[in-house]
């Protein structure tokens, strides 16, 4: 398993560490979930974050790993940027919209 890993990390690090983080964060969100009562049509407002951050997560994995057949390192480099900004932003959105209904309720 730590091959994975290391294989994947030496294929596109940036990938690697982004989807890393996002799955780490989906972890936590999970824990936040637990123990928040802020619901949005009976669904705990953690869970739409929670599960954006577990696909895009895996999502960032498959392409680092994708990429790393790829004999294009500036595209691929590109690529993984754009990949990153784009939908680091969107977790970012929904996570605060998550947050913002707690807000709203104080």
């Amino acid at each position: 398993m730590i091959d994975f890993f290391t294989v994947l990390r030496s294929r596109n690090e940036p990938l690697f560490y982004f989807g890393l983080i996002c799955l780490l964060s989906a972890v936590l969100m999970l824990l936040i979930a637990k123990f928040s009562d802020v619901q949005i049509n009976g669904v705990n407002a953690w869970y739409k974050p929670f599960k954006f951050a577990l696909s895009i997560g895996t999502f960032c994995w498959t392409m680092g790993w994708y990429t790393g057949y790829l004999e294009l390192p500036n595209q691929v480099t590109t690529y993984s940027w754009v990949t990153i900004i784009l939908l680091g932003f969107e977790l970012l959105y929904i996570t605060f919209q998550a947050d913002f209904n707690r807000i709203l309720r104080i």
